[in-house]
């Protein structure tokens, strides 16, 4: 038998949860006049969310303009997917490559990404100091203008 204490207690602990939140913001891209709502973003997110398979959406708007959507992964994870991959094939080095939709990680490419090695280096210069903030950003908005959004399931 529980006391009204521990309930209040349990209860007050389940009130502080807070939900996580994906790795990843809703990324609307497109070619119409009229913005969406912040309520229709929200509702894109929770499908998305709810059928990761789905790579991207695209919206039909008036006048046959479409809005495609999809995941914007942060920098951050996406960093810490390559440092997973590098890890795996330094703890086994029989593993000699993991199949991703675009691209195959291999030792000596140890990124997620057909871009990734570039996308590293550029990193690199601009640590080192090597390349302004402007450069790295031309030279990575050059390197991602054919990228589709990262990781898509339904190529």
């Amino acid at each position: 038998m529980t006391t009204d204490r521990q309930d209040d207690t349990a209860t007050g602990l389940l009130g502080k949860l807070t939900p996580k939140r994906p790795p990843w913001q809703v990324m609307v891209t497109g070619n119409s006049d009229t913005p969406i709502s912040s309520d229709t973003v929200a509702a894109l997110g929770r499908i998305l969310d709810l059928m990761p398979g789905v790579g991207h959406l695209t919206l039909e708007t008036e006048g046959g303009r479409v809005l495609n959507v999809t995941r914007d992964f942060r920098s951050f994870y996406l960093d810490e997917v390559d440092r997973k991959i590098a890890a795996i094939f330094g703890a086994d080095p029989q593993i000699t490559g993991i199949r991703f939709p675009k691209h195959t990680a291999t030792p000596d490419d140890p990124h997620w990404s057909p871009t990734g090695k570039a996308r590293a280096a550029i990193a690199a210069s601009r640590k080192a100091g090597d390349i302004t903030p402007d450069e790295a950003i031309q030279k990575l908005k050059a390197l991602h203008s054919g990228e589709q959004e990262h990781g898509a399931k339904d190529d």
